[in-house]
């Protein structure tokens, strides 16, 4: 009906009304379509820009074909003459030419305006310009995370292998020029890939090279590195895959400064990257899962034949109260007799303990393993420890007699040699304090500075240098000391407090008492050490009623023992600064502040032994001497294994093979030696060369590739002594936890557009054809103009054939 009421008015008010009412039919009808559009597709978003919106103004010249055409109509005088009446054209002839004119000038201004339009590149995005523009080209970041969650077994394998099926399977769907990266998101995030390549075959021998899924990943951060990633990149279409089984942990939900980081990236470019996120778990909710903790050791450092303890806590997540039998091994072996049966109630925890004895010196790998179930990666927990042939130990005795007995080393020099000759666990060497410098401290472990009145400077800087550098020190005052000397060692720290106390309490004054005192009330008030407090893992075999009798020493004298305070300036003292009592839980003067460990205490809850950290060593003080001056401890049997268990641990210090994931592992080099002497040997047995680190006057060859946990071995190049040297990255006990994000948590997470799940490349290649890609439509102007051109062409000579006549006014 609309098009026969057009018609019927073409041919009433003539060519000019006709066409315009033409054209207003069809705008109606494109607005009509274009609702229709948006109706069959759920009113879906649609955007429409220009890269050169400047050219635009070159539309200006659709106007001069009109004006070409004005000027023409000039340029002849009409004359009229006799026999002109016969050459009139008739009524439909005078239609046919106008319309043809008109035709001819809409094609030339269609031409120009098109030509305009096609070089200010316009775009769109949506539904409409999805259908028809041609696929842009794609910059494609794929995260796979490679935490211990992602080697859950079931019966279709684990989420980590389909993971990279996902990836196998969204190669096929990439178009030549598709650039793509690839991250391995562990506890530091590893680019295997990078910058992005156009290579398929090599993307796809790099997936086959990823190591098996273990230890932590930080997801938020691999993602902040993705998208990073794509902001160097230059196609139009950019998008993040994230390949996960949405486990809580990774992703730091409570990190807010990292999702806000990550919003800012995402609005600086024009055309904003896509985030979307693979699901690749098979389990509902929280699984039934049994972990091992981290092992705990009473020493990093042991000898052979002496016991060492070892300690772990095995843990249930979910499930029903159950028995499972854990197992010690040494060196991937089973240790015979070394079987434990433990009972976890759901979501309980256990404490497991074994004592081994090892009875060669070497580096062993001792681990802890439950039975296996669908998670095997915690089942197992590991640490290194090294067995010594004996640490040598530097005694300095600060009251040296010709008489051996009278000496302030007596007793602990003849406890290290009770072990036997044979078999010495501690290799001591006995000097008098002026000997003390650094080529006496030269390749000991412990010192031990027994009544030692004082120390010059350079003493203090040498025994400075050799704690921090991984040894230990151990101080047993007694009347001798002076305690000004002791109080004022100060050191440098290079913070806001530029100085500190080195020693890790001060000494306050000397306190005595009478055996057998007695109270008011009839009870005694002897003080003695208060076995409770002796808590730590190398301590608990001295507390009371472990058949020891070191609770049984008595004292007539201890060094009452004051907290440090960093200092600005030590000139800063003041009447006020006097030295405040360290402190236990219930408010009693006991001695403890930040960094330092009251290991044990009197009953009177004055600190029996403090210990340390500094730098890479350990400073422990005593409160009383090691000779029998002021207590009966040399006389008790648990005497020499205090010593020696205090020794091995102050000794061991400065060589950490157990690290944490992503921490620097470094070797010493010894004279000659060249970090290229050295390969580095991981879990996933790709070999690497560390690198060379200088700290002072020590080298070191360091490797940081370390986000995988396992054994690392420096291995020696040399051929004829091929040695290693092991460190153990651990795992991280938090990996076991594996709650997934809920509802409310996504919602956190993806915030209103920062990313969305899928399930298939082909739903997402989808989406961003229809909605996120951004077309350019010059090259269809461009075809357009084209038409147009082969239009004109054809109608002119149509008209030049047929004998065209400019009709005039005049004629009319």
């Amino acid at each position: 009906m609309a098009l026969r009421e057009n018609s019927w008015r073409f041919r009433r008010c003539g060519w000019e009304q006709g066409i315009e009412n033409f054209t207003e039919v069809g705008i109606s009808a494109f607005v009509l379509a274009e609702r229709v559009v948006f109706v069959q597709e759920n009113r879906e978003m649609m955007s429409f820009g220009f890269l050169n919106i400047l050219m635009l103004t070159g539309l200006a010249a659709v106007a001069l074909p009109v004006l070409a055409h004005l000027i023409s109509r000039r340029r002849f005088e009409v004359v009229e003459w006799g026999a002109m009446q016969f050459l009139k054209l008739g009524q439909r002839t005078r239609r046919k030419i106008r319309l043809q004119d008109f035709l001819l000038l809409l094609i030339r201004m269609l031409i120009l305006g098109l030509l305009a339009l096609a070089l200010s590149r316009p775009w769109g995005r949506g539904a409409i310009f999805g259908s028809f523009a041609p696929a842009v080209s794609r910059d494609v970041v794929f995260v796979i995370d490679g935490s211990g969650s992602m080697g859950w077994e079931s019966d279709d394998g684990i989420p980590h292998q389909r993971a990279i099926q996902w990836v196998f399977d969204a190669l096929e769907e990439l178009n030549p020029g598709d650039t793509v990266s690839l991250i391995d998101a562990r506890t530091q995030t590893r680019r295997l890939i990078h910058p992005p390549s156009t290579d398929l075959k090599h993307v796809r021998d790099s997936l086959q090279t990823i190591a098996a899924p273990d230890g932590t990943s930080k997801l938020s951060q691999a993602v902040i590195e993705a998208v990073q990633i794509l902001l160097t990149t230059s196609n139009v279409s950019r998008e993040v895959i994230v390949l996960t089984d949405l486990q809580k942990y990774p992703w730091t939900l409570d990190d807010q400064l990292s999702r806000q980081r990550l919003d800012d990236l995402l609005s600086q470019p024009a055309v904003p990257p896509t985030i979307s996120v693979v699901d690749l778990s098979e389990v509902q909710g929280t699984p039934n899962n049994f972990s091992v903790g981290e092992i705990g050791l009473s020493r990093s450092l042991t000898v052979p034949g002496f016991p060492i303890q070892i300690r772990a806590v095995v843990s249930q997540s979910g499930g029903a109260s159950t028995t499972k039998t854990v197992r010690l091994n040494v060196n991937d072996q089973p240790v015979a007799g070394a079987e434990r049966e433990v009972t976890l109630a759901g979501d309980g925890q256990s404490t497991v303990d074994f004592s081994h004895v090892f009875s060669e010196p070497g580096v062993y790998r001792i681990g802890i393993a439950l039975e296996h179930d669908q998670l095997p990666v915690d089942d197992l927990a590991e640490v290194l420890i090294e067995v010594a042939d004996g640490v040598p130990v530097l005694i300095v005795d600060g009251a040296r007699h010709r008489d051996e007995t009278r000496s302030e080393s007596f007793f602990v020099s003849a406890a290290f040699r009770s072990s036997g000759e044979n078999e010495r666990w501690v290799r001591s060497t006995v000097i008098h304090p002026t000997e003390l410098n650094e080529q006496a401290l030269k390749d000991k472990q412990v010192v031990l500075l027994c009544n030692v009145p004082t120390l010059d400077e350079s003493q203090q800087r040498s025994l400075t240098k050799f704690v921090e550098s991984g040894g230990g020190l151990l101080i047993a005052p007694g009347d001798r000391i002076e305690t000004e000397s002791w109080n004022t060692w100060l050191v440098e720290t290079g913070e806001e407090m530029p100085q500190k106390h080195f020693l890790p309490a001060e000494f306050l004054s000397i306190e005595s008492q009478t055996f057998d005192a007695i109270g008011d009330d009839g009870a005694s008030t002897e003080v003695v050490i208060d076995t409770d407090t002796l808590t730590d893992s190398w301590m608990e075999r001295f507390q009371k009623g472990n058949d020891v009798d070191f609770s049984a020493t008595r004292f007539s004298k201890w060094w009452k023992l004051g907290t440090q305070r960093s200092m600005k300036d030590s000139d800063e003292k003041t009447d006020s600064d006097e030295p405040e009592p360290i402190q236990d839980p219930a408010g009693e003067a006991v001695g403890s502040r930040s960094g330092e460990s009251v290991v044990g205490r009197f009953t009177n809850r004055d600190p029996f032994l403090v210990i340390e950290q500094a730098g890479q060593g350990k400073v422990a003080l005593l409160a009383v001497p090691l000779d029998a001056d002021w207590s009966t401890l040399p006389a008790r049997s648990d005497f020499v294994p205090f010593l020696h268990e205090i020794v091995f641990q102050l000794s061991g210090q400065g060589f950490k093979r157990n690290v944490s994931a992503g921490a620097v592992l470094k070797l010493p080099l010894e004279d000659g030696e060249r970090p290229r002497d050295f390969a580095v040997l991981g879990p996933n047995e790709v070999s690497s060369e560390p690198k060379l680190l200088r700290e002072g006057d020590a080298l070191f060859a360091t490797f940081s590739e370390t986000s995988l946990p396992g054994l690392y071995e420096f291995v020696s190049k040399d051929a004829v002594k091929p040695e290693a040297t092991s460190f153990l990255v651990l795992r991280d006990p938090s990996e076991s936890d594996l709650s997934r994000i809920d509802e409310v948590e996504w919602e956190i997470l993806s915030g209103e557009d920062r990313m969305k799940m899928i399930d298939t490349m082909s739903d997402l290649t989808a989406a961003n054809q229809a909605e996120l890609t951004r077309s350019e439509l010059w090259w269809i102007l461009l075809l357009g103009i084209l038409a147009l051109l082969v239009a004109e062409v054809f109608l002119t000579r149509r008209m030049v054939q047929g004998g065209h006549t400019q009709l005039t006014t005049e004629m009319e």
